[in-house]
């Protein structure tokens, strides 16, 4: 009986399975990139917005410490973009007791002003921040520019490229 045996046509991988899949494993590593650019993106959004809650607590914290100066209107529409504070008060430089409305200029001077550390201006993109006063309701808002596009606006709104992000507190001290 004579055996007839057919030669094996397959010898291994061919060039173009070679190409697939190099093609496959060229996605997956696109992908992999895409989703670790989107974490850093997501959590530096996140430091950021930390920061302006951290900053619109530490002034409500400020407004309780000087409630003399609360009573008398000194927080009042604050707003450091239209009205900034470009100088500490004299008192708080020479070792003398600042008045209540002195000591709040100087709370929105550290608060807000580019050279203080620790500021608004100085943690966040174009940050800058507002304090409204309304029936004893107080409203602190923190903005900021987190897409950094170059916005301008003062509004919450949901256009990055003109409102800023922005992170509001309502208390009653």
């Amino acid at each position: 009986m004579k055996r007839y045996s057919i030669p094996n046509q397959q010898a291994g991988f061919t060039i173009i399975e070679m190409l697939i899949a190099v093609l496959v494993i060229s996605i997956g590593l696109l992908g992999m990139a895409g989703l670790q650019t989107t974490g850093i993106q997501q959590s530096h959004n996140s430091y950021l917005k930390t920061q302006a809650s951290m900053l619109a607590y530490d002034m409500a914290d400020r407004m309780r410490s000087n409630l003399q100066g609360v009573a008398a209107g000194a927080y009042d529409n604050v707003d450091s973009i239209d009205d900034p504070v470009n100088a500490a008060p004299g008192c708080a430089s020479a070792n003398t007791a600042c008045s209540a409305a002195d000591a709040a200029t100087y709370d929105v001077y550290q608060w807000t002003h580019k050279n203080a550390e620790g500021s608004i201006a100085s943690l966040l993109p174009s940050g800058y921040g507002m304090i409204s006063q309304d029936g004893g309701v107080f409203t602190i808002t923190v903005l900021w520019d987190e897409a950094r596009t170059g916005a301008t606006g003062k509004d919450c709104g949901t256009d990055p490229k003109v409102d800023l992000k922005c992170f509001r507190l309502e208390f009653i001290p």
